[in-house]
């Protein structure tokens, strides 16, 4: 298995079953763009990207209790989505940059925050930002 981060889908191509037999995918920060073949593809997206992108039925929301009969959803379906994570850094750029810092929602982070995560350095800084209810993020 090959874990693709910061990696997003941009098209399928399907066999005549309408099986997905190729996927492409860019990464975003690299700009590297990848053809992934395999035998059986598994949507992990967590936004549905690779199933939307092979054209597959998709709905947007939360369901309702009576749609798959659960006790503890809401009573009538609406269309609200979770919310979208947005990271962002500062960066040395040899001379003076003007800067005006994040909004006070935000959250600084420090190297104690990321001892399980591969950062090189956030010595000029490094924010996350969480984008959620009322702001529609999927479509």
């Amino acid at each position: 298995m090959t874990l693709l981060l910061n990696t997003w889908f941009t098209n399928v191509s399907k066999n005549d079953d309408e099986l997905i037999v190729v996927a492409f995918a860019d990464n975003q920060i690299t700009q590297k763009r990848y053809k992934i073949t395999g035998k059986v593809f598994i949507d992990c997206t967590g936004d549905g990207r690779l199933g939307a992108e092979a054209g597959n039925y998709w709905t947007q929301g939360r369901e309702s209790k009576a749609q798959y009969g659960e006790s503890l959803a809401m009573d009538v379906a609406d269309t609200l989505t979770e919310g979208t994570s947005l990271a962002f850094h500062a960066k040395d750029m040899g001379k003076p940059m003007p800067f005006k810092p994040p909004p006070s929602f935000t959250r600084k982070f420090t190297a104690d925050d990321f001892k399980f995560r591969h950062i090189d350095s956030i010595a000029y800084g490094y924010w996350w930002i969480e984008i959620s209810y009322p702001f529609e993020n999927v479509s």
